[in-house]
């Protein structure tokens, strides 16, 4: 049997950008590596190229978002 996506990046700190409208894609991610976290698109940002033609500040943007990103598992 294959490992699945969770054996693959244990040990890892990895986030998922979650687009408006893609809750599904999320939840798929999170079934099998319950450790990811995730970040929630802030309004009026479908992606991290969106910000940066908004002219945001990315890593500040980040450091900001990851400080708030979810996890499926506590």
């Amino acid at each position: 049997m294959a490992p699945s996506l969770g054996e693959y990046l244990k040990g890892l700190e990895v986030y998922v950008w979650q687009e408006p409208d893609a809750e599904d894609f999320t939840l798929r991610l999170l079934a099998s590596a319950p450790d990811l976290q995730y970040i929630r698109a802030p309004d009026g940002i479908k992606d991290i190229s969106e910000a940066h033609i908004q002219g945001r500040d990315i890593p500040a943007l980040m450091q900001e978002l990851k400080a708030k990103a979810d996890r499926a598992r506590r």
